[in-house]
């Protein structure tokens, strides 16, 4: 095709070869082949300067065209290795998806805004099955996963407290360990002199529990035997958000994280720091091992790193 292409652009076969290093007998041949393979020739040969045939002109017509898809594909290329274009696929809890992307999407689109984001929503187990059949390029979880078939990155930790009604009476002798959601906000919680309360006064609170097979069911659960008591479960729920509002709505105490009470309305909750490993967690960006990591996919990691990390 470059042969043909020299010979049509230098009008000479001699001009040509010297172009492409060749001899002229030697493109000559090459030329030839072609031209029996197609059943005409592609020159007209008495002409000087060479000529095109009617098939000699359809032929440079494909090959113009066929240039013109190798530069878009090389400039396509080029923009997405800097992210000028792109597609991504995340999967998250309802929970992950409200209260956490929200400001790391924001950013992601101002800096790279051709990059075209997906979202999906779904529990844990649900988005993992997602990221396991390659419907979604991109998870954070903080569930233990297969290492041999899933790459994992620590990106940031999230802390559990407990939010308690604020009518409920066993806050009363538990006021110098409350905190308000403003005192959250401002990181308090997060500070070395603030107290952990005994989580052990609570041991007749109603609770509101995560169903089991949740990562917060077994941690709650955890949290409460270190502390010496079993809790009262009122209720079991789905989703965490869904145990915070109803906290919030007085039906019982729930275990939530700061950046859920950072980003919900102020219920007038008591809000209480839990000494407990539990109450930290570590979420990992989860990427498929047999999958390529697109660029794109690596600097929303990096974004949610610098977010919250």
């Amino acid at each position: 095709m470059r042969y043909i292409y020299e010979v049509y652009k230098e009008g000479s076969f001699s001009k040509a070869a010297q172009k492409l290093y060749l001899t002229q007998p030697t493109l000559s041949i090459a030329i030839r082949k072609i031209e029996e393979q197609y059943g005409m020739p592609l020159f007209d040969r008495s002409a000087k300067p060479l000529n095109l045939t009617d098939a000699g002109a359809l032929y440079i017509q494909k090959i113009k065209e066929i240039m013109a898809l190798e530069e878009e594909l090389a400039c396509q290329i080029n923009d997405l290795s800097s992210l000028k274009s792109g597609h991504i696929r995340i999967g998250g809890t309802q929970y992950f998806n409200s209260y956490v992307l929200p400001s790391v999407l924001e950013q992601f689109a101002l800096q790279y805004p051709g990059v075209r984001i997906e979202l999906r929503e779904d529990t844990s187990a649900g988005i993992g099955q997602l990221l396991s059949d390659g419907s979604v390029d991109l998870m954070f979880s903080v569930n233990d996963m297969d290492e041999s078939l899933f790459d994992l990155k620590p990106v940031f930790k999230d802390e559990l407290l407990l939010a308690v009604p604020g009518q409920f009476p066993v806050n009363g002798p538990l006021v110098p360990y409350a905190l308000t959601r403003g005192q959250i906000i401002q990181n308090r919680h997060l500070v070395k002199d603030c107290p952990c309360v005994p989580l052990n006064a609570f041991c007749d609170t109603p609770f509101l529990i995560l169903t089991e097979g949740n990562n917060l069911h077994k941690r709650a659960l955890l949290i409460c035997k270190e502390a010496g008591f079993v809790p009262k479960i009122h209720m079991e729920i789905e989703q965490l958000v869904t145990s915070y509002h109803l906290a919030g709505a007085g039906l019982g105490a729930a275990f939530a994280t700061s950046l859920l009470i950072k980003g919900s309305i102020d219920y007038g909750l008591s809000y209480y720091k839990i000494k407990s490993d539990h109450a930290s967690r570590s979420f990992n960006a989860v990427v498929k091992k047999s999958s390529y990591t697109s660029r794109a996919v690596q600097a929303f990691i990096g974004i949610v790193e610098r977010t919250y990390g």
